[in-house]
């Protein structure tokens, strides 16, 4: 029970500071600061599922590691294609 109520309240900072910053910084963001700070985001999480989670699925069953990895990549290239982008 302990566990799970800081495991609650620390989700809960995210989109209090989520809030706060947009208060705070909504005269600075425009559409082109927007896009590369997803971009830069994007390429975090695809850095490191490729460096931490990918080998640490392959270590254990390689063939789920591949098919999971296939998937998600259909479903990326679905994504755009259907959401136009």
């Amino acid at each position: 029970l302990h566990s799970c109520m800081w495991s609650t309240a620390t989700g809960l900072v995210e989109p209090i500071a989520a809030v706060l910053a947009v208060v705070v910084l909504a005269p600075y963001i425009t559409e082109m600061t927007l896009d590369y700070s997803l971009l830069y985001v994007g390429g975090v999480m695809v850095t490191v599922s490729v460096r931490e989670l990918l080998p640490e699925a392959w270590a254990l069953e390689p063939r789920p590691a591949l098919a999971g990895m296939a998937t998600g990549a259909c479903v990326m290239v679905v994504s755009l294609y259907v959401f136009g982008s």
